[in-house]
């Protein structure tokens, strides 16, 4: 399964309001990381999902990547491998 990079999600969006309108659209989310600045704590607008089902992730790609959450438009993509520091 790959990994989905999700951003445009509003700084004050509640997590599992944003898991509960994915699972909506496209499926049961595995896993999620829900990206938080390591300074305040605070959410950065972004996350990253892995879904429980085979071919949700591509379905991810088509159904978020332009939908509208809480007045902010999405933005869907698969995510980049990460880079060791």
């Amino acid at each position: 399964m790959k990994k989905i990079y999700v951003g445009g999600i509003p700084f004050d969006a509640p997590q599992a309001s944003f898991m509960e309108f994915v699972e909506h659209k496209v499926g049961p989310i595995a896993d999620i990381a829900w990206i938080t600045n390591r300074m305040d704590g605070k959410f950065r607008g972004f996350a990253f999902l892995t879904f429980q089902n085979e071919g949700d992730d591509v379905n991810a790609l088509l159904v978020l990547n332009g939908l509208e959450f809480e007045g902010r438009i999405l933005k869907a993509a698969e995510a980049s491998p990460r880079i060791q520091r």
